[in-house]
């Protein structure tokens, strides 16, 4: 099981709050747009690895006590075990820089409003939208054969939005 983070940076402009989404461009999911994030390194905590992977993948620093856990997903893939994923979600809208393309993502700010679902996991379109909310979610889906379609799942959706991180590094469900 890959252990793994996942953020979505969110910011307001004038014309309502915005998300920022990567197309990635190789390795696993290359050719979907995602949030930025990816592999813990050993020794490290989910939120320092989130930092490291904001900057490595788009070049937005944020400091690990920014990010507002708000989920926990597991992703299995029983004809490719080896990309099963246990993925901290996180939301973060205080950073420093903007946004910058690099050889593994290609960012791009989208109105909360304007998701291109269609272009992403087939699972974002079940979770992501409470995320981006303010819910925090709990949530395991399992994938077919083709690694690109949810054939079940499982998901808890907090009934209220939370005002402040209301889930800890902590968080956890029955296997």
């Amino acid at each position: 099981m890959i252990h793994a983070t996942l953020c979505f940076v969110l910011r307001q402009t004038t014309r309502g709050q915005q998300v920022l989404l990567g197309l990635k461009k190789r390795g696993f999911g290359a050719g979907k747009v995602n949030g930025f994030g990816g592999k813990l390194l050993p020794g490290e905590s989910p939120r320092a690895a989130m930092s490291r992977e904001l900057l490595e993948e788009c070049r937005l620093t944020v400091a690990p006590t920014s990010f507002e856990q708000r989920g926990l997903l597991v992703f299995r893939f029983p004809s490719a075990p080896h990309h099963d994923h246990r993925v901290r979600v996180y939301t973060a809208s205080c950073f420093d820089g903007s946004p910058v393309e690099t050889d593994e993502m290609k960012p791009e700010w989208h109105p909360l409003a304007g998701i291109p679902l269609a272009r992403m996991w087939d699972d974002d379109a079940l979770w992501l939208p409470p995320v981006l909310k303010g819910h925090t979610v709990v949530g395991r889906f399992f994938f077919s054969e083709d690694n690109e379609s949810v054939v079940r799942y499982r998901l808890w959706v907090s009934p209220e939005p939370a005002t402040t991180s209301e889930c800890s590094d902590s968080i956890s469900f029955a296997r």
